[in-house]
């Protein structure tokens, strides 16, 4: 990392302060990074507060690159408020009482509005927790009496994989469980209410809109399956391509508008190519483009099908990967499996199912064929996976976000 810091150093127009959290060390002088360890020593108790404008930056952050090259999203000081007294307010309704936990990396958006932004305007507490662990996120949840817990569903998934955590761990504190950043599975929603007596409250945002705009933790009336109704303060609609807003049952693009918007760092650079990002996503009116498809039903929840790159285009019929994983990843066999369109001659594209066995599970084409008949029970037969291949492992971001580009470039 260090190589790359000192590259990217002699880049700046001006010469820039790099502050490290490691101690001091000659490989951090080499780099030019200074370590924030001893200011932290020499720092006052008390924090003073500096004011900012409204209408000033206020963070830059990245997406984390599940479609692409990661973006430099720029939000302003009023939208970092906004989430706050939006999904703060009206999703968790956090107290002063309040213990939050989240595994999420504070430089992506999902960690830095739950660490960093939303409880604080409450006056509630963070559990921080460096690097998720199934068993150990029990233990941090039940050692610091946290209250409301943020996840992603792979996450939830590997804390059920844990023997016998229901009995071993006591979650007598928690109020509220939430997640996102990947669709949670009916299945998941179940076992969990089954061994914890929780519901998981599914959820969904955008390093774009800054947190999240679409949550069943609202109403707290979960649908299993779908990620909830629109947050109060922000509206959403499905509309077709021509921007034409669609009926319940209509499978269309997601739009949304709010307190918070899509603002690209450096558009004009490599071409303008954020820039052309930027229009496309900014679509008039205030309405920003998210870049997903979905429907909803007659009582406003929505329902996520596919990201727009992700979407599989085989015989005239639109496939949403991630119910056909869904599917998939219920068999027993399996401990994490990826789905991509892959170029098919006659059809456009082929289902293919990159699939991760768990131990002691031996791959074989008898397994294939199984795991594509498993899935009949649940997917239409234009659906079904027509190509399975075993892996040794799926690519995930940090976040734990499934790179299904990578599965693609692959091919």
């Amino acid at each position: 990392m260090l190589p790359l810091v000192a590259k990217a150093r002699s880049e700046f127009a001006r010469d820039p302060t790099i502050l490290g959290l490691a101690p001091p060390s000659s490989g951090l002088a080499e780099a030019g990074v200074e370590s924030v360890l001893p200011l932290m020593e020499k720092a006052d108790a008390a924090l003073r507060a500096v004011p900012r404008e409204k209408d000033r930056i206020g963070v830059l952050l990245y997406t984390s690159g599940t479609t692409g090259k990661p973006k430099g999203v720029v939000h302003l000081v009023e939208e970092i408020i906004a989430v706050a007294d939006t999904f703060g307010r009206y999703g968790w309704k956090l107290r002063e009482d309040d213990v939050l936990f989240s595994p999420a990396p504070l430089a992506f958006a999902a960690g830095y509005g739950a660490m960093a932004i939303i409880p604080f305007r409450f006056g509630a507490a963070v559990s921080l927790m460096p690097r998720f662990e199934p068993e150990a996120a029990f233990q941090t949840v039940e050692q610091h009496h946290a209250t409301v817990l943020t996840i992603l569903p792979t996450s939830y998934r590997k804390m059920l994989q844990v023997p016998d955590a229901s009995k071993r761990f006591d979650l007598s504190a928690v109020r509220l469980c939430t997640g996102g950043g990947e669709a949670l599975t009916a299945d998941t929603y179940h076992r969990w209410q089954d061994s914890f007596g929780l519901e998981i409250f599914e959820g969904f945002g955008t390093t774009e809109m800054l947190y999240v705009f679409v949550s069943a933790v609202v109403t707290e009336r979960a649908r299993p399956g779908s990620f909830g109704t629109a947050v109060p303060g922000y509206e959403v609609k499905i509309v077709d391509d021509q921007g034409n807003e669609l009926a319940p049952g209509e499978l269309g693009r997601m739009v949304a508008r709010g307190p918070t918007g899509t603002m690209y760092w450096r558009p004009l650079e490599e071409g303008a190519r954020l820039m052309a990002s930027q229009r496309q996503a900014v679509v008039g009116e205030g309405w920003n483009l998210v870049g997903d498809y979905a429907q909803t039903d007659q009582d406003g929840y929505f329902w996520f099908v596919s990201r727009e790159d992700d979407l599989i285009k085989s015989s005239g019929y639109r496939i949403g990967p991630d119910e056909v994983e869904m599917a998939i990843a219920t068999h027993p066999a399996v401990a994490d499996v990826g789905v991509i369109g892959v170029p098919d001659p006659i059809r456009g594209q082929n289902t293919k199912a990159f699939v991760v066995l768990k131990e002691g599970s031996t791959p074989s084409e008898a397994l294939k064929q199984e795991l594509v008949d498993y899935c009949r029970a649940e997917l239409a037969v234009y659906k079904l996976p027509r190509e399975v291949e075993f892996v040794e492992a799926v690519p995930r971001t940090v976040t734990g976000k499934l790179l299904r580009r990578v599965l693609r470039e692959g091919v």
